[in-house]
């Protein structure tokens, strides 16, 4: 297991196959945010878009989602190519996509489709 606390408003700990994550402890404010970002993700995975990792799990007032681990964008290059042509295929609005549009906040999943695992902001 790691322990990723990189993120401002939430913890994110991985294992395996899945990763769980909680709001962060390091001030109420950014604990809020961290609530509001969990329950984001829990509200958009109920559209079943298949460029969203997907939600295994999540509690009602967002305390904890637990989501598919994926597999680290290594090469900046193609992610930026991949990335465009999920802003053409999507019916969601191209800043949802955009949106802090970095490597880290997206991974390629068992079946290797680059997915978005960051959608709580």
């Amino acid at each position: 297991m790691k322990i990723n606390l990189k993120g401002s408003t939430r913890i994110v700990f991985m294992f395996n196959k899945i990763v769980v994550k909680i709001p962060t402890l390091k001030s109420w404010r950014l604990f809020l945010n961290g609530l509001l970002a969990n329950l984001q993700e829990r509200q958009f995975s109920k559209i079943n878009n298949k460029n969203l990792a997907r939600v295994l799990f999540s509690d009602s007032i967002g305390l904890v989602i637990v989501m598919e681990r994926l597999k680290e964008v290594r090469h900046r290059g193609l992610f930026f190519v991949e990335v465009q042509k999920i802003c053409c295929e999507s019916d969601l609005h191209l800043d949802f996509w955009l949106s802090d549009c970095k490597p880290e906040n997206y991974g390629y999943n068992n079946r290797g489709q680059l997915v978005k695992l960051d959608f709580g902001n």
